[in-house]
């Protein structure tokens, strides 16, 4: 979904741009105008998503502030960062995700 506007009205629903604009602590001047243009700022898109309990990166990915791949990122750049005892148990977890079946060979998590 690319249309800001689009998008807003499904986060939104019936909400008025007011009660809105109060949800994500932006004014409502504001708000009103991005929308009369159809192109909500990236600040405000992250607001909107916040004030709704909505992930806002998935917000800036849906009205095409981000892409599919920024979002994702490199798998193997996920992996380097991820600890030796982080993988394993990433990996342990996927074989069985009972995290009881764990608890000896990951006491600290």
């Amino acid at each position: 979904m690319r249309n800001h506007t689009d998008w807003y009205r499904s986060i939104v629903g019936t909400d008025t741009e007011k009660a809105a604009a109060e949800k994500a602590r932006i004014t409502t001047s504001t708000l009103n105008r991005q929308l009369a243009k159809g192109i909500l700022s990236e600040g405000n898109v992250i607001a909107i998503a916040r004030g709704y309990g909505k992930n806002p990166v998935d917000a800036l990915l849906r009205v095409g502030y981000l892409t599919d791949a920024e979002v994702r990122g490199k798998d193997d750049e996920l992996a380097a960062r991820l600890t030796d005892q982080e993988l394993i148990h990433e990996l342990a977890m996927r074989i069985n995700s009972e995290e009881a079946a764990w608890e000896e060979t990951f006491p600290t998590r």
